[in-house]
């Protein structure tokens, strides 16, 4: 059995001070129900390798007010048929266990006024508050009780529930919302087998119905004892517990435990491989008795009460790894009451199609057989159509009336105009009207790809001249959100628009509140897939201060590099703009009656201007009053654009250094050599260079002169296709390459967008780590503002749990790993000076949907250590400032209340 190092557990400390660490262990264990298990396991250990020790501890926590951890320490005696095991002192813990237990429920369901946590009130002594605290006045006023919250005010006085009685129905909503909230009653379970009131209260549990208890028990037996998983199972099926009640409640807890917080190991232990693997295969080798359940309306509608539970474990049933293959339990679900389950089942059933064709067939339902439909159409579809009258038949048999409704905003008339492509005959409007009914259909806006084939037949010049001219008479019009379909197809398939007519038409939507017009748009530019939206794209993205919009730039982002199957991060590389200027640093621009060639500095402003015609320089363009509108929008785009561009590629270079990104020698010279701005950026930094072993064989300066690479002793150095470049970080230097690069730098006279030879000082200390989470930081109090100031440098944003705020992310597409800083007060932090309490930091690997997972949490002192030392420095620095200001803060105020003291 694996050893988790509890210094509870530990003699290795000089000065050792049992009394306190079982108060340290007891407030972190117990009260916050942090790591139960694992302290659970290792009790177990130590009782097998120092008995002696488990002994004295045991007696220690005799005469203490702990209750939890004793009734551990005892369950595992009794396992062990230890006659050490004190049954009349854990009764008595069991009863106060239920005490505290019960004064944590009452303090959170029937509090008239919080006073504060124990560890927030600064004068206490034998549960006394002194006059000079300053809630003192308050407490006078009401009846105030102490519990595991601290101190409040009570509606009226309680008395706790007592496991010898009969429980009335307040004791049992009591013990069921406890179960949600308080894990401290699983230890008294623990002891179902010894106490008559353990397993009365086990008892009370199951009657509950509560089925995250069910897996909780399981986990107790299982994790608690070193038992199987099946032995777990076949404990509860002592009590009458069903097959189906426990699929029940491993589906509900399914998606629960990825909902609540990390500190849990109940839940990092749900998501264990051998746990879920074990559950997977009890369904598979019931599988009959799986299907007929399903044939139960009551056994439906339990496990698909929440969609948000019973989703998650629909796609992982039906996944490659498990590949659950019943026909008959995904057709169920085709008559569920849930939309989003419906939707679920019917993707399944679309990957699925030979397994469940003949099952569609048989079923009597309009959901099947508009199933089976569409699977015909896509053979017609993918088949392709004769000529324009088979096109047109398949649309008539395809057209549905009722949806008419949704073209009242579209004039006809105008869709008159679409020729096809090669006998440039008119499409008849009819086929147009089916193109937008399908668009208006959409919950979300995207390119409907079967549609492409209908469209393939046009003179796609024709056909983007008619889907303009609805866009705009509907923008013309106010852009009614009732028709917002209407700029899907204007979206999705132009390719000639400028970049800042479209990113102006998102900003005027932004600033006038209409929020989810403007991501509706940036959603359907996503499938529009040329460069030209892309870069508007991610230029929202960056730019935009509007943080929905920001978001649903990154989403569209993410979903273009998904479907093109390359990283978000490759995708940025192959987009930056160059804006045509040429490494000289030079564009021509001309119309039919003017030419010029514009040129820039290495700070990207317009040094001067050639008219070409006269061979003279001139200051502006504005005094040639005949100039075509097209030259003048592209010379002010470059104008208004490069030195942003230039910003957004600094930021995406630091984040490049963070994590250590690599580039082969074809991408670099692609990225760096054949792009003014970047050509410019790659001569200001020392670059690290790689040989296909992952081995650093040189630290180098580029020099954009005369394309060529120096060692730090100036030396020219040919360069081997095979090896890779990246930033070079002072985390993988020597402290004499350091010293060189800055003097090179120095001897240069570069001036840094950022400190690339800035030394990174951060180190893990003892304690700052428990199960790869890092709680360095835990509970120590912080501004909002010290969040803020990070944002940008960190490129983090706002993680939501169940609609609440809970913290800040970082995902990192180049590298595949995420960053979770959990924070609490942060759903009611309002003003930059708002106090929250720093939680806990973990780093995981981010998987295909990019959603936190435990069973993806990284080692953060063994794993991606170069992009842990940088996060950890920024956070680390931030909070120093933010500490040194409040201290600063303080003495001034100390001061000032002495002068006005002494006065």
């Amino acid at each position: 059995m694996e050893k988790f190092n509890s210094s509870l557990f530990s003699r290795r400390y000089e000065g050792y001070n049992l009394e306190k660490e079982i108060c340290i262990i007891n407030r972190g264990i117990v009260e916050n129900d942090i790591y139960a298990l694992d302290f659970l396991r290792e009790a177990n250990y130590t009782y097998g390798k120092d008995r002696d020790y488990f002994y004295t501890l045991y007696s220690k926590l005799e005469k203490s007010n702990n209750c939890g951890i004793y009734l551990i320490l005892t369950a595992i005696l009794l396992k062990k048929r230890d006659e050490k095991a004190n049954m009349k002192i854990a009764e008595k813990k069991i009863d106060l266990l239920m005490q505290k237990i019960y004064d944590s429920y009452y303090a959170k369901y029937n509090i008239v006024e919080h006073l504060g946590t124990p560890n927030s009130i600064t004068v206490i002594n034998d549960d006394i508050i002194y006059e000079d605290d300053k809630r003192y006045e308050l407490i006078k006023r009401f009846h105030v009780k102490k519990s595991a919250f601290g101190y409040f005010s009570a509606l009226k006085p309680y008395t706790p529930y007592n496991l010898k009685k009969t429980p009335n129905s307040n004791d049992i909503l009591f013990i069921k919302k406890s179960l949600l909230t308080n894990y401290r009653i699983y230890y008294i379970l623990l002891l179902a087998e010894y106490s008559k009131k353990a397993k009365r209260l086990l008892n009370i549990i199951l009657k509950t119905n509560n089925y995250k208890a069910l897996i909780y028990l399981i986990l107790i037996e299982k994790e608690g004892f070193n038992i199987t998983y099946k032995e777990s199972l076949d404990y509860l099926n002592e009590f009458d517990i069903t097959l189906s009640d426990i699929i029940i409640s491993y589906i509900f807890f399914y998606s629960y435990n990825d909902r609540i917080s990390y500190y849990d190991s109940f839940a990092v232990q749900i998501k264990n491989k051998e746990f879920n693997n074990f559950f997977y295969s009890l369904i598979k080798d019931n599988s009959d008795y799986f299907e007929n359940l399903f044939s139960s309306k009551n056994f439906i509608n339990r496990i698909t009460k929440n969609s948000k539970n019973f989703i998650p474990f629909l796609n992982e049933l039906y996944s490659k790894e498990v590949n659950f293959s019943s026909s008959k339990v995904l057709c169920s679900l085709l008559e569920n009451k849930s939309k989003k389950i419906r939707q679920a089942a019917i993707k399944i059933i679309n990957r699925k199609k030979k397994e469940s064709y003949e099952y569609l067939k048989g079923l009597d339902s309009d959901l099947a057989k508009d199933i089976l439909k569409k699977w015909k159409n896509k053979k017609i579809i993918n088949s392709g159509f004769k000529d324009i009258n088979t096109l047109v038949n398949f649309v008539h048999k395809n057209y549905n009336k009722k949806y008419e409704k949704n073209l009242l905003c579209i004039d006809e008339s105008m869709l008159y105009g679409v020729v096809s492509k090669d006998t440039n005959q008119n499409i008849p409007v009819i086929v147009m009207k089916y193109i937008y009914m399908e668009y208006s259909r959409l919950k979300n806006p995207t390119k409907i790809k079967d549609l492409d084939k209908l469209i393939s037949y046009f003179d796609f010049n024709s056909f983007v001249t008619v889907i303009k001219n609805v866009y705009e008479k509907w923008i013309h019009e106010g852009a009614d959100t009732s028709y917002k379909y209407v700029m899907i197809p204007y979206l999705v398939y132009e390719n000639e628009y400028k970049i800042d007519n479209v990113v102006y038409k998102i900003k005027e939507w932004c600033e006038s509140g209409r929020i989810s017009l403007a991501n509706y748009a940036i959603s359907a530019l996503a499938s529009n897939g040329s460069i030209n939206s892309l870069i508007v794209i991610d230029y929202i993205s960056s730019n935009f201060k509007y943080f929905q919009i920001k978001n649903t730039s990154k989403l569209a982002f993410k979903s273009v590099a998904k479907r093109l199957n390359i990283s978000e991060d490759k995708l940025s590389d192959k987009i930056i703009p160059d804006f045509g200027i040429d490494l000289n640093g030079t564009k021509t621009l001309k119309d039919d009656n003017y030419s010029f060639t514009i040129h820039l500095n290495e700070k990207l402003d317009i040094d001067k201007i050639l008219d070409n015609n006269t061979n003279k320089y001139i200051n502006k363009l504005d005094k040639y009053s005949n100039l075509d509108k097209n030259l003048l929008d592209e010379f002010n785009s470059i104008k208004n654009h490069i030195k942003i561009s230039y910003k957004f590629q600094i930021n995406r270079l630091y984040k490049a250094l963070m994590t250590g990104k690599r580039w082969t020698i074809e991408d670099w010279k692609d990225i760096f050599t054949n792009n003014y701005i970047m050509n410019i950026l790659a001569d200001m930094f020392i670059w690290t260079l790689y040989n296909k072993n992952d081995k650093i064989l040189k630290h180098l300066k580029y020099s954009r002169n005369d394309n060529s690479f120096y060692t730090l002793d100036n030396e020219k150095y040919k360069i081997n296709k095979q090896y890779q470049l990246s930033l070079a970080s002072p985390i993988e230097m020597s402290k004499e390459d350091i010293e060189k690069s800055k003097a090179f730098i120095s001897k240069l006279k570069i001036k840094q967008p950022f400190n690339q030879m800035q030394e990174i000082k951060f180190h893990f200390k003892e304690g700052d780590i428990k199960e790869n989470i890092i709680v360095k930081y835990r509970n120590k109090e912080v501004k909002i503002k010290t969040f803020k100031s990070l944002i940008d440098t960190l490129d983090m944003e706002l993680d939501y749990e169940n609609s609440y705020i809970v913290g800040y992310k970082i995902i990192d597409s180049s590298i595949s790993v995420g960053v979770k800083i959990n924070l609490i007060g942060m759903d009611t932090a309002i003003e930059d000076n708002d106090i929250i309490l720093f939680g806990d930091i973990v780093f995981y690997k981010v998987d295909a949907n990019e959603t936190f997972s435990y069973k993806n949490i990284i080692d953060p002192t063994t794993s991606n250590l170069r992009y842990v030392n940088y996060i950890m420095f920024n956070i680390d620095n931030h909070i120093k400032k933010n500490a040194n200001k409040i201290k600063k803060i303080e003495t001034t105020q100390n001061r000032n209340r002495r002068i006005t003291d002494s006065k």
